[in-house]
């Protein structure tokens, strides 16, 4: 199945099961906690996932972990934790051997993500390594025994994730991917998440709006997408999920 038929199976789910099995999923009392702690001691709660985008990455996990005896997810800046729960919480279902590792550089948000957590029962399917996401990702391809449950990757491809969530410094979304190659599986999948960048994206390509880091961050991203999809290293497509969700699954 190529990612259009794949993601053409994930629209049929939702049109036989309802929309309430999808986007419109409710969010149990962890998450609702956790908005409105998010609300209360940051500054900054538009940078939360939602309901809809955080229904979808379960589901995502969900269906394109359909045969694998467990998932490993790495998700890049987990902000409060809201994300992390729902990819723990499709961790889960899985069962044995499944995580989600959470890279996030502010450390002053381990006491929410840390209670979220708690609360929703997933100690064992969810670490969070605080720092820069670069440098714990360079950690991982060369000093792998840092790293609670990593696989020694001198001894191996290091190829050890099967879906990464990219929601950090949008400058970085290059370094990102370029980075996140190596670690990901063959068949694995990165999810890009603010590929639209409320509507700077375009705004910029139209020239209504000076070039800001951020927004050429992404546009730069999106570039290098489209130049390895053309040469046939992913397959990619955007979804119109909440600020735009890029689904690049990985061929070779």
């Amino acid at each position: 199945m190529d990612l259009e038929e794949f993601v053409h199976s994930l629209n049929e789910k939702v049109l036989l099961d309802g929309a309430d099995s999808f986007f419109s999923e409710k969010e149990n009392a962890t998450l609702q906690w956790l908005v409105r702690q998010t609300h209360v001691r940051t500054n900054h709660a538009k940078m939360l996932v939602g309901p809809d985008e955080g229904a979808f990455l379960k589901l995502f996990v969900r269906e394109s972990s359909k045969g694998l005896s467990s998932v490993r997810i790495l998700e890049l800046g987990t902000f409060t934790g809201y994300s992390l729960v729902c990819l723990a919480s499709a961790a889960r279902e899985k069962g044995q051997g499944s995580s989600v590792m959470a890279l996030e550089i502010n450390d002053e948000l381990k006491y929410l993500i840390d209670s979220a957590v708690t609360k929703a029962g997933l100690g064992h399917f969810a670490t969070v390594k605080f720092g820069d996401a670069k440098t714990l990702m360079h950690s991982m391809m060369y000093k792998c025994g840092s790293f609670d449950g990593l696989p020694d990757l001198s001894a191996s491809s290091g190829e050890i994730f099967d879906v990464i969530f990219i929601d950090a410094n949008k400058r970085e979304y290059v370094d990102y991917y370029n980075l996140a190659m190596p670690l990901l599986k063959k068949g694995g999948f990165i999810l890009a998440d603010n590929v639209l960048w409320y509507g700077k994206i375009a705004a910029a390509e139209s020239g209504s709006q000076k070039l800001d880091p951020q927004t050429k961050g992404i546009m730069e991203f999106d570039a290098l997408v489209r130049k390895e999809t053309e040469k046939g290293a992913v397959e990619s497509t955007l979804l119109n999920i909440r600020d735009g969700l890029y689904i690049i699954r990985k061929i070779s």
